[in-house]
């Protein structure tokens, strides 16, 4: 039988560890980077349009519905289109979710054939606590 923890305690092990620590701090740092300038251009765009383009929005241009006469239209209706859709999104999808946890729930903790138990179990305890750590 072979001791683990002399293997881990090599001079070799610390070599590769420490290596691996470095490349995960370069990793680590170079993801911090790349986040950093994707925000500080974001950042410059948004000011950029803000600054050049608030001028042009009138409250019309927002309130408005759409329209046949180019002056007259706005975006209301696609706002209140697009609000409509995520809301049925999230109606359809929640639900879903939680029945498909229920479900992961099931199959994972009980067995696939034994749904009976599980739905007992399930139904007394919150959906809270159930975690998949």
């Amino acid at each position: 039988m072979t001791d683990h923890s002399s293997l881990w305690q090599s001079p070799e092990m610390g070599r590769k560890l420490a290596k691996r620590y470095a490349s995960e701090r370069r990793f680590k740092w170079a993801g911090i980077t790349a986040i950093v300038l994707s925000l500080s251009f974001l950042a410059f765009l948004v000011v950029t349009m803000v600054s050049n383009g608030a001028g042009g929005i009138d409250w019309a241009f927002l309130s408005s519905s759409d329209s046949t006469d180019p002056a007259t239209a706005g975006i209301w209706g696609a706002f209140k289109g697009s609000l409509l859709t995520m809301g049925v999104t999230l109606a359809l999808s929640f639900p879903m979710g939680c029945l498909r946890l229920f479900i992961l729930t099931c199959r994972f903790s009980f067995g696939p054939t034994k749904w009976t138990p599980a739905l007992c179990r399930t139904r007394r305890r919150p959906l809270s606590s159930f975690s998949y750590s």
